[in-house]
């Protein structure tokens, strides 16, 4: 989830912490999960109102890989 002024930034800061949570929960590499997001991350805007905006980045879990074990890394 991202709340930040303007808009854009919102969006940039919800899928970077998406990209960051696939990379250490997952164990995918920054180009894996890049990839898996380009084609079934959605978006939900969740405010849209002063002084900030918020947008959620999220993806179904039937997309998403078994949890790697802490530490490990894919390859």
């Amino acid at each position: 989830m991202g709340n930040a002024r303007p808009l854009d930034q919102a969006l940039q800061h919800a899928t970077t912490d998406m990209l960051n949570w696939l990379v250490a929960d997952y164990g995918l590499s920054v180009n894996g999960a890049s990839h898996l997001m380009g084609q079934v991350v959605r978006y939900d805007v969740g405010n849209v109102f002063n002084p900030a905006y918020t947008m959620v980045c999220r993806i179904a879990k039937k997309w998403l890989p078994a949890r790697a074990a802490p530490g490990a890394r894919e390859r």
